[in-house]
């Protein structure tokens, strides 16, 4: 990416809070986002989602004094100009977050193989990314440790992460209390194994 466009704020898509399952909107762990530049070691800018409260003040996903109701995100969510609100992970209830980066065209709303497959085998939430170049789903999962594989774009994460949503939904399972244990185990030798070969294929 050419300096011009490091320098430019990434566009994201608004949020549309009625798309978010009640299921999780009953959970009390809720937070802010907004993109502010910060700067990488080697001097290099880049845009980070910062987590916020809903008073517009630093939050942390290892502090629940920062975080808040659904209700108080969404209210808050105009009110300061944030880019987005997001759900705390913390494992301790089940619910773990998968995220797929850079597989949808956000043109043409084409999803790669991979995207597809795992689609097909998890129940629970997934929507669009705020960039509308992936996807991030919340399931309750039997995931032990978060595993990430650069090479496919695939990461599993149980816990002190957030997932940024209320973007385009992609569906809800109504089973999302039922556990996607076997479907998890594959996709732990996927994100532990080579890169598969993807191939971009029609969305749902």
């Amino acid at each position: 990416m050419n300096a011009p466009l490091r320098n430019l704020r990434p566009a994201v898509l608004s949020l549309l809070a009625e798309q978010i399952p009640v299921a999780l909107r009953e959970v009390p762990r809720w937070v802010a986002w907004r993109y502010e530049k910060r700067t990488k070691p080697g001097g290099e800018p880049k845009w980070a989602k910062m987590p916020l409260t809903s008073r517009d003040t630093a939050a942390k996903v290892c502090d629940p004094t920062t975080w808040g109701t659904f209700q108080e995100l969404d209210s808050a969510y105009l009110l300061y100009d944030f880019d987005g609100i997001g759900l705390v992970l913390t494992g301790g209830d089940g619910l773990h977050g998968i995220d797929i980066d850079d597989c949808r065209n956000p043109v043409t709303g084409q999803l790669n193989s991979l995207a597809c497959r795992i689609l097909e085998r998890i129940r629970g939430y997934a929507e669009i990314s705020p960039s509308g170049t992936g996807i991030k789903i919340v399931a309750r999962t039997n995931l032990d440790k978060s595993r990430v594989n650069h090479k496919t774009g695939l990461e599993l994460y149980v816990g002190s992460r957030t997932s940024f949503g209320g973007a385009l939904s992609l569906g809800f399972d109504p089973k999302l209390s039922t556990s996607s244990c076997k479907a998890l185990s594959r996709l732990k030798l996927e994100t532990c194994g080579p890169a598969p070969e993807l191939t971009w294929v029609k969305s749902r």
